[in-house]
Formats: C-alpha cells, structure tokens, sequence
C-alpha cells in the first residue's frame, strides 16, 4: 500500500504566461507490515492560487487511490504472467513424453 505525505506548498510562477498558482508536493510511501516506510517518489500537482484547501487533498486522495490500484493490477499481471510461464513450461515439458 502507498500513502502520501504532502509537503510545503510554494506559490509559483508559470513562466509561460506569468500567472501563478499554487504548486503542492507529496511524497509516496510504500507502507508494508512490520517495515519501516520506504520512499518511492515525490510527485508535485499544480493548483489555482484560490483552490480550498480540503479540494486539493481531495484531488491527492483520489490520485492515491488510483496510484494504489494501478500497483495491485500490476502486481496481479505478474503474477498471471508467472502462472503461465510454469504452465508454459510444464505444456513443453510434457509434450511429446512416453509414458
């Protein structure tokens, strides 16, 4: 499981167009039973100057749930692609034995 720490939001400068908003970083944690939390990334979100508060944990939040869920889909493609590597190797193992 991943959790997210947000640090110090900065107000910043779009070179672009000189406008500014409100530029939110956040680390993620991978969080494991009996483990310390271990760093895997810091992600920065970018804001209008005037957006509330609970809205932008709002927005992290439902990042981190699809975070979440993009890794257990992953993890149980590679666990799939594992059981057909045994099976794979189990079909040529078989094929053509006598018996």
């Amino acid at each position: 499981m991943f959790k997210a720490q947000i640090q110090p939001p900065i107000k910043e400068i779009l070179q672009e167009d000189s406008s500014e908003f409100l530029s939110v970083p956040f680390d993620i944690y991978q969080i494991e039973e009996d483990a310390e939390p271990v760093l895997v990334e810091t992600k920065r979100f970018g804001f209008p100057l005037n957006k509330p508060a609970d809205e932008i944990e709002a927005e992290i939040k439902k990042f981190m749930v699809a975070y979440n869920s993009d890794f257990e889909t992953a993890q149980r493609n590679i666990e799939h692609e594992q059981l057909h590597e045994v099976a794979d190797e189990t079909i040529k193992t078989l094929t053509g034995k006598e018996i």
